[in-house]
């Protein structure tokens, strides 16, 4: 559980660097992880009875990572971080269509709604995404250094550039590096496509 410490502590300082006074604010994390599934769901598609949709997994696996940032972040604020433990140990649910998969994501969103964190039904997704926990950790670990390079350039002033010299979201960038390199260098190669290289 060495790489669940190690995105514990990360988390905390990504909080801290975004609002100093992050534990005491109340964030409301349950909103924010009902959001990123209303993302996850655009990019498994197939929903939109209307259009012609295809499944990006690439960007459905970055959503998923996004919802981990936070549930990390209720744990620590709640102080069940060491519950996450157990949960992470625990079998998944096994996930066999698509449309299974589209209602454990609505599941996740319901009950953060409520203010339930559902890390079963969310190990259940990232499971059937393709995701083990070393990959969860490994994309955890580029998008917390996305998250920082964003904030060191002007994120939180609005000077930010989400969108670069290509038109494409920084996201996209990401997953081509993590893809490519995984996370070694991950910063220095993230400066360069930024900076149109």
């Amino acid at each position: 559980m060495d790489k669940l410490d190690k995105m514990l502590k990360m988390q905390e300082a990504a909080n801290r660097l975004a609002s100093p006074d992050w534990a005491d604010a109340n964030f409301n994390w349950g909103r924010a992880v009902w959001v990123e599934c209303a993302e996850l769901l655009d990019h498994l598609g197939g929903w939109k009875w209307w259009k012609a949709q295809k499944t990006n997994l690439a960007q459905a696996k970055m959503e998923q990572v996004d919802i981990w940032h936070f549930m990390l972040s209720d744990a620590l604020q709640n102080g069940t971080a060491k519950d996450l433990e157990c949960e992470i140990r625990a079998l998944p649910l096994v996930l066999n269509t698509h449309e299974e998969i589209i209602k454990a994501v609505e599941r996740i969103a319901s009950d953060a709604i409520d203010g339930i964190m559902n890390h079963w039904y969310f190990f259940s997704v990232c499971k059937a995404l393709g995701m083990d926990f070393d990959h969860l950790h490994d994309w955890y670990m580029g998008k917390n250094t996305l998250n920082n390079f964003r904030q060191a350039n002007g994120y939180a002033t609005g000077t930010y550039r989400k969108h670069w010299s290509d038109g494409r979201e920084d996201n996209e960038h990401l997953v081509e590096l993590l893809e490519a390199g995984g996370i070694e260098n991950l910063w220095d190669r993230l400066e360069a496509r930024y900076n149109g290289g």
